[in-house]
């Protein structure tokens, strides 16, 4: 699923939406799947719901750089989340 967001919310590509003041928390998973190592990002909403999106492949750069304009992320999220080993995961933040 791709996604993009606006000033108010998430979008995915699916249709689903998630506002930013309803997100919760954010975390980060890094999965070995062959020769690759994805890193999978959860929103997770007030009522418990998750929208998962791979970090490679369904988020650009330039949103990539944007979410830490909409969510309280580190600094160096991306880094933190580039140093992590397949199997190990990370709350880059939570309300």
């Amino acid at each position: 699923m791709a996604l993009a967001f606006d000033h108010e919310q998430l979008i995915t590509d699916w249709g689903g939406s998630i506002r930013w003041d309803e997100i919760v928390a954010l975390h980060v998973d890094q999965y070995a799947a062959g020769e690759r190592t994805l890193a999978i990002l959860a929103f997770e909403h007030r009522n418990g719901g998750v929208i998962e999106v791979n970090l490679d492949d369904e988020i650009s750069d330039e949103t990539r750089r944007q979410l830490a304009d909409h969510l309280p992320l580190p600094t160096d999220w991306q880094a933190q989340v580039a140093a992590l080993p397949p199997g190990v995961g990370l709350t880059l933040f939570r309300r």
